[in-house]
């Protein structure tokens, strides 16, 4: 039973986050592997959060102000 992604699969997710900018949401990564496959991308995520090599924040929120 396979646990993280294929490493093709994680060097992709890296070169997109590596790529961006601001960050990316977790999901717009999971695009990038075949469907049934999103559950591997996110643990994968989570071990490269683990071993510091990105980071995982809070979605940010969009604050209104009433000026």
């Amino acid at each position: 039973m396979q646990i993280l992604p294929e490493l093709a699969e994680m060097q992709a997710a890296f070169r997109h986050l590596a790529a961006s900018s601001g960050g990316l949401k977790a999901g717009a990564l999971a695009e990038l592997v075949a469907p049934g496959r999103s559950a591997l991308l996110y643990r994968g995520l989570v071990w490269m959060a683990k071993m510091d090599l990105v980071r995982i924040a809070p979605a940010a929120t969009e604050s209104k102000s009433n000026t």
